[in-house]
């Protein structure tokens, strides 16, 4: 015997189908007008706006891991190497560690300044001819900042 798939399985079927060649289209259509560098920027975006807690948590515990690894195996090496104990490994590996990665945050921090101030200044210069015409703009600005310093502050 036969079994027949009832008519409203062959509507989702047909729904489902339907709705895979709209986004096939639509990411076509999509990729010819942006580039894909941008696409993947959208989509990060997208995906840190709408899982942004878990996204940067899961980030958080991979970079953990990897830095563990990483640790563990240039422990190894020094114990095997250089004949040491675990625990002068640990320190050693430590007191190197430390202001290697005070140096890198440093250097990656200075860069994010750079970059922000670049862009930001970029932005203040498109924006000064609007900002000098139309008042009220300058008003919603400095109500948003005040906002925002309130919301730090509570």
């Amino acid at each position: 015997m036969k079994i027949q798939p009832s008519h409203f399985s062959l509507f989702l079927c047909q729904r489902l189908r339907f709705m895979q060649k709209m986004a096939r289209n639509w990411l076509s259509w999509l990729s010819h007008r942006i580039s894909g560098k941008a696409i993947g920027l959208i989509a990060v975006s997208a995906i840190l706006l709408v899982f942004g807690d878990t996204s940067v948590s899961m980030l958080g515990h991979g970079l953990y891991l990897l830095i563990e690894v990483l640790e563990q195996a240039l422990e190894d090496i020094l114990e095997a190497v250089f004949g040491l104990s675990k625990r002068q490994s640990q320190i050693v590996l430590f007191w190197t560690g430390l202001p290697s990665m005070a140096y890198l945050s440093l250097y990656l921090l200075r860069k994010l300044c750079f970059a922000a101030r670049t862009r930001w200044d970029a932005i203040m210069d498109s924006a000064r001819a609007v900002w000098i015409n139309d008042a009220w703009i300058q008003v919603v600005v400095m109500l948003g900042g005040l906002g925002t310093v309130f919301y730090l502050i509570t």
